[in-house]
């Protein structure tokens, strides 16, 4: 799948999410309570096949923090990023996505 079939597909998926311009990878920044059911589309369908998270950040911002997921379909040989943004920095908090990828 291509980086443009790939955007489409992703926006389907969550309409809301936010469309980055990156040179080396696709990135979306997702609402906070979508992202765990979209990680688990992301690596259970068989057009998506996201099965290696290869990179897990956290990124500290002046009036937010973020959480940065780069994922790659090993078979599919696709990637793209993923970031959620927390509410603030008072009680900076994004769910667990170790349930999917391990």
């Amino acid at each position: 799948m291509d980086n443009a079939a790939l955007k489409d597909r992703i926006l389907g998926l969550v309409p809301d999410a936010e469309l980055v311009e990156n040179k080396q990878f696709l990135t979306f920044i997702i609402p906070s309570d979508k992202m765990h059911d979209l990680a688990v589309k992301l690596k259970e369908e068989p057009d998506l096949a996201f099965d290696y998270l290869f990179c897990l950040s956290g990124v500290d911002m002046p009036k937010f923090m973020e959480v940065v997921y780069h994922l790659e379909s090993t078979t599919l040989k696709h990637q793209l990023v993923l970031k959620v943004r927390t509410a603030g920095r008072e009680n900076p908090v994004v769910g667990t996505v170790c349930d999917i990828w391990r």
